[in-house]
């Protein structure tokens, strides 16, 4: 492996069709997501028992003093953790990536962690994707019996008008945060879905040069051919996973009076990271 990057961005916001294509370049590796934050949390407390275990080891042996396995231990362990997954799943390929929204919350950490390395972190506009996410957690509350996923989004109160003005506001943050990580990060790519599927060629091209892969006209063409909504859907096992990819701001989803109440509440960060919004 000769080099490594994150594709992030909220649930339903695209990770999975951008990582996916991703996946299609003859260089390039970005297996389906993964969940760092589990692991980081499972290392750490794999190293708390560890030292408790040390420190009984040390009393038996005449209390010499334990040292500790300590915080810059853990960050090394976990680095290589990410970095053996990644080359593990690559399969040979040169440019390796993980697919992981768990880590948004603690970006600039993982960007440290791994020597600030590309971030590529896709952005769907705000009633798009509330709405996509809002029917994939009824489905999977379903299809598991786990009403949790339903629940998540109920403390926000129970119908879908109040979880998309949630989801505006909780847009504003996020565009926030991510615009000043941008300002102090340069190795931070931000692609809005809508961008990617309407002019895919070339957002693919911006993307594949961040990440130091070749950009040429054959490989790019081929990707573009090869990832489409229907071809993804056809060829997994989930095929409800897929949606129908809506880039209309809710289009006939949603009455006229919410779509005016939510962009009043988002239009703002929405035009600062470049989506054109009639005012």
């Amino acid at each position: 492996m000769d080099s490594f990057f994150y594709c992030v961005g909220l649930p339903k916001s695209g990770t999975t069709f951008l990582q996916r294509t991703l996946n299609l370049h003859p260089q390039i590796s970005c297996p389906s997501e993964h969940n760092l934050e589990q692991l980081k949390t499972a290392l750490g407390q794999a190293y708390i028992q560890y030292n408790e275990t040390l420190d009984i080891v040390d009393r038996r042996t005449g209390g010499q003093g334990a040292k500790h396995v300590d915080v810059p231990a853990l960050k090394k362990t976990l680095k290589a953790a990410i970095l053996a997954i990644a080359e593990s799943a690559g399969q040979g390929k040169p440019v390796c990536g993980l697919s992981d929204n768990s880590i948004l919350a603690h970006l600039p950490f993982y960007s440290e962690l791994l020597d600030h390395p590309p971030i590529i972190f896709i952005i769907r506009n705000p009633i798009d994707q509330s709405l996509s996410a809002w029917r994939h957690n009824h489905r999977l509350a379903k299809e598991e019996n786990n009403r949790e996923h339903v629940e998540i989004m109920y403390q926000h109160g129970e119908t879908v008008e109040s979880w998309l003005i949630y989801c505006a506001h909780l847009f504003n943050t996020m565009v926030n945060k991510l615009t000043q990580i941008i300002k102090t990060h340069d190795n931070v790519l931000l692609v809005r879905y809508e961008a990617l599927v309407d002019n895919k060629a070339s957002e693919l091209n911006r993307i594949i040069e961040k990440l130091g892969g070749d950009t040429n006209s054959i490989i790019i063409d081929s990707i573009v051919q090869d990832s489409s909504l229907k071809q993804m859907s056809e060829s997994s096992t989930h095929v409800d996973f897929f949606g129908e990819g809506s880039t209309e701001l809710g289009g006939e989803n949603i009455s006229e009076e919410l779509r005016k109440e939510i962009l009043a509440i988002c239009a703002p960060a929405m035009k600062e990271i470049g989506y054109s919004i009639e005012d």
